[in-house]
C-alpha cells in the first residue's frame, strides 16, 4: 500500500490510468499497451477529433449531407464494432476508465494557455508584424493577444478592430477570435472587429470561414462579402460591402454612403475613445461622404458643419451636439 491514497501499486485501475497518460503526453505509443478498454477510449477521443473538425459550413452540400448522415439512418451497410467484456472486469474497468479520462482532461487543461497581449495600439493605428509575417493593422484603442502558436495553428484572439493580411501557408491554419466569433483562413486579407456587442467580419482578398465562438453555426466568405456574430451566437447571412467604408479608417479617413449619423457617431467614439450626446432625430439623420480622422476636434467639426450644428466639449471624454452655429 502507499501512504498517499492506500492504492496497491498493481491496482488494474491505477496501472491503466497511468499507462493512459503516457501515451496522451507521448512517452508511449498505443501499440506498446494491449487493453481493450483503452483502445475504446483513443477510438473514442480520434472520433471526437474528427467531428470537430468536420464543421458544417453554411451553404455547402457536403456539411448538410453529414448533418443529414447523423440524424437519419443510412442505407449502407457497415460493419458493427462491438467489444465484449469478461463480467469480472466491467466494475474495474469502468473505474479505470473514469481515471483515465480525468487524466486526459486535466492534461487537456494544462495544455491551453491563457492569451498572451502582443500589442495594443492606444490612441494611434498601429501595424503588427507577426511570427509568420502576416501582419495586424490594429485600429485606435485595440488589443491583439496570442492564444497559441503551432506548426499547423497560429491562434489569436482581439478586442476592438484590425484588417489582417495573411500570409498563404496551406498546411497552416490562422484564426482570429473576436467576442462572440472566430474567422478561421490560410492565406487572405480582411477586416474585423468586436464592438457593439457584435462581431463582424469584412472579407477583402481570399476566403474565410466565420463561426460562432462555439462552432454551432459557420458562413464561408467570398470577397466583398460580410458576416456578423452577435452576442447570444447569432450569425447572420453574408451581406456585401463596399471596402473603402471598412478599411477607410487605415488611411485616417471615415467613408459612409447613405448611413446613419448615429453608426458615425458610434464609429468616432470607438475611434477616439469618446463619447457622443445628441438628439435621436439628430442620429437617424442619413448622410454620405467622408471625414478626416486625424483629430477629435477636426472630425466634429467637419461633421457638425454637416449637421448644422456644433458639438460641445462638456466633459473629458463626453461631446453633446447643439444646433445651430
Amino acid at each position: 500500500m502507499t501512504e498517499k491514497n492506500n492504492i496497491p501499486d498493481n491496482d488494474p485501475d491505477l496501472l491503466l490510468a497511468r499507462s493512459y497518460g503516457k501515451i496522451v503526453s507521448g512517452e508511449k505509443s498505443p501499440a506498446d499497451i494491449e487493453d481493450p478498454l483503452l483502445t475504446m477510449l483513443l477510438k473514442t477521443r480520434d472520433a471526437a477529433e474528427q467531428i470537430e473538425a468536420a464543421i458544417p459550413v453554411r451553404g455547402q452540400e457536403a456539411g448538410w449531407n453529414r448533418i443529414q448522415d447523423a440524424i437519419a439512418p443510412s442505407t449502407k451497410k457497415t460493419a458493427a464494432k462491438v467489444w465484449k467484456f469478461p463480467a469480472r472486469q466491467r466494475v474495474y474497468w469502468a473505474a479505470a476508465a473514469a481515471i483515465a479520462l480525468l487524466v486526459f482532461l486535466s492534461i487537456l487543461l494544462l495544455r491551453q494557455p491563457d492569451p498572451q497581449l502582443i500589442a495594443e495600439s492606444g490612441s494611434t493605428i498601429s501595424v503588427i508584424e507577426l511570427v509568420d509575417g502576416s501582419t495586424a493593422t490594429l485600429r485606435p484603442n485595440t488589443q491583439l493577444y496570442k492564444v497559441s502558436i503551432s506548426e499547423s495553428r497560429h491562434n489569436y484572439a482581439l478586442s476592438g478592430e484590425a484588417l489582417f493580411d495573411v500570409e498563404s501557408i496551406p498546411e497552416r491554419i490562422f484564426s482570429v477570435e473576436a467576442g462572440a466569433g472566430r474567422v478561421v483562413v490560410t492565406g487572405t486579407k480582411f477586416n474585423i472587429h468586436d464592438r457593439g456587442e457584435r462581431a463582424s467580419v469584412y472579407l477583402i482578398e481570399g476566403e474565410v470561414i466565420f463561426e460562432t465562438i462555439d462552432r454551432q453555426e459557420s458562413v464561408r466568405l467570398s470577397p466583398g462579402e460580410a458576416a456578423i456574430v452577435d452576442r447570444t451566437k447569432r450569425l447572420t447571412e453574408p451581406f456585401t460591402f463596399e471596402p473603402d467604408e471598412i478599411t477607410g479608417w487605415t488611411q485616417n479617413r471615415l467613408v459612409f454612403r447613405e448611413r446613419e449619423a448615429g453608426s458615425i457617431f458610434e464609429e468616432l467614439e470607438f475611434h477616439f475613445n469618446i463619447r457622443i450626446e445628441a438628439p435621436a432625430e439628430i442620429r437617424q439623420e442619413s448622410l454620405g461622404g467622408s471625414i478626416p480622422l486625424d483629430s477629435v476636434d477636426e472630425s466634429l467639426q467637419d461633421l457638425g458643419t454637416v449637421l448644422e450644428g456644433r458639438f460641445v466639449q462638456t466633459e473629458e471624454y463626453t461631446y453633446q451636439f447643439r444646433s445651430g452655429q
